[in-house]
């Protein structure tokens, strides 16, 4: 109820600053009119906090706040226009049709005599001098437009809550943000501990497992050898004239890119499959963690996607061991079992997957779907082909399809899934949700790339460099 003395609604607008008074009515229009445009708080914007195109009408908001209660608010407003005529005129000349203005004052509402009927009558004056129809929005209309407007956007605004909101606030805002912040508390956590991880080449034939694996990365080549069968159309990309839709080039680039969520990549053994899959995810990490490097440029520059995700990068064979009744993440993993667990979704997995690398942060099943349900996610499962027993492979990729179908309710996810060439028609994943594509032979040009950072790698150069080139070929 609203305070008659003091002309208080429901809302304490004057606990707002000026900035955020404007932010909250942009809100307010843009939850109504999501084609709204709402210009940046603090700029000269010569007399237009927000626009709006509707058809052939152009309407000019303009937004006028106060801390203090004001005696006489027809005097008041009536300046505030006055202090915007040149705005105004200008506004009309470029085609302006309509102007409103929006205030933290209250009016009263007495015919004819009231604030609010007497303002009326100024404005009507104020068309005729300006050309152009106006409107006051006053502390009554905001408050029906917060009243109207979601629970998340009163509680971004939570300095204004009073009453009955306020304690809900209290007792689920305060809940949520809590929540919040230990699910980001969390990932990044995970991200920061998986960067450390994936920071180097797993390359253990060669000795190469302390070099950073931007040195060493070369993007191998990749063809399309299936799509996924229930597709119902060609996706973008797919044809592009004077190129083999097969042809995908580079294996990284590609998908980084891929408008296909759900990818299985076939790599002969040596191939790179394990590398490909840790620089992946290494390069959406990278935006969480302003680890990007902006100063390389050039084609052989990393590859930044346009959207990062949180990516989660697991190897398929603790994932075996874990259904197995084993703990991956311990250091003395204990004895497998007969029997597979009955209950070994994968969702539980990367719960016991969070915990471990998020510093022993709690993580369940529903902070799994929580994270899937609101951020972008990328989920690499690798080495399908280290699991060993066909039994428990076939288990896995069950889970895997599972998983996949469940990933269609998710806010943003892609799942890939790296495997050997399948010569022995073991279980894979549905060729119903997922594309196949395989890593293509290093072209020349290619080899010669790799060649020289592993050389730079190894510190090798001058005559040596030159003697390994000529044995190389």
């Amino acid at each position: 109820m609203a305070d008659a003395s003091t002309g208080q609604g429901n809302y304490l607008y004057e606990r707002l600053t000026e900035k955020n008074f404007q932010r909250l009515c942009a809100a307010l229009l843009a939850h109504v009119h999501p084609d709204a445009r709402c210009y940046p708080v603090g700029h000269s914007d010569g007399g237009r906090d927000m626009t709006r195109i509707d058809g052939t009408e152009a309407v000019i908001y303009q937004v006028k706040w106060t801390s203090k209660a004001t005696q006489n608010p027809v005097s008041w407003l009536s300046a505030a226009i006055k202090e915007e005529a040149d705005n105004i005129r200008r506004l009309v000349r470029d085609g302006a049709t309509r102007y409103v203005l929006i205030t933290s004052v209250a009016g009263t509402a007495v015919p004819g005599r009231g604030s609010m009927d007497r303002l009326d009558a100024e404005l009507t004056r104020f068309k005729r001098d300006f050309n152009i129809p106006m409107q006051l929005w006053w502390r009554s209309d905001i408050d029906a437009r917060v009243d109207a407007a979601p629970t998340e956007l009163k509680w971004a605004y939570s300095d204004m809550l009073a009453g009955h909101d306020l304690v809900r606030y209290f007792i689920h805002g305060a809940q949520a943000a809590a929540q919040d912040q230990e699910l980001r508390n969390l990932v990044m956590k995970v991200i920061a501990t998986q960067w450390e991880e994936d920071s180097k080449v797993k390359f253990k034939q060669v000795e190469l497992t302390t070099h950073n694996l931007d040195d060493l990365f070369v993007d191998v080549g990749a063809t399309r050898v299936s799509e996924p069968s229930n597709l119902r159309r060609p996706l973008p990309g797919t044809l592009n004239l004077g190129q083999d839709p097969a042809d995908l080039a580079g294996a990284a680039r590609y998908l980084i890119r891929a408008d296909r969520p759900f990818t299985l990549v076939r790599g002969e053994p040596g191939q790179g499959k394990s590398t490909l899959s840790q620089y992946l995810c290494q390069r959406h990490r990278a935006a969480y963690l302003n680890e990007a490097d902006e100063s390389a440029t050039g084609p052989a520059a990393p590859e930044h996607p346009a959207d990062p995700r949180i990516a989660l990068r697991i190897d398929l064979h603790d994932y075996a061991s874990w259904l197995a009744g084993q703990d991956p993440f311990a250091d003395d993993m204990g004895t497998a079992k007969k029997r597979l667990r009955r209950d070994g979704q994968l969702e539980q997995f990367l719960a016991a997957f969070l915990t471990a690398h998020g510093g022993g942060l709690p993580a369940e099943a529903a902070t799994v779907h929580d994270l899937l349900d609101r951020l972008p996610v990328l989920v690499v499962l690798d080495g399908l082909d280290e699991v060993a027993s066909p039994t428990t492979r076939k288990r896995v990729v069950n889970e895997i399809d599972s998983f996949a179908a469940r990933l269609r309710t998710a806010l943003n996810a892609q799942l890939i899934v790296t495997t050997r060439p399948n010569a022995s028609e073991l279980t894979e994943p549905s060729e119903t949700l997922f594309e196949t594509i395989a890593l293509t032979r290093l072209t020349p040009e290619l080899r010669n790339t790799y060649l020289h950072k592993w050389a730079r790698a190894r510190d090798i150069s001058g005559p040596d460099l030159v003697e390994l080139e000529r044995t190389f070929r």
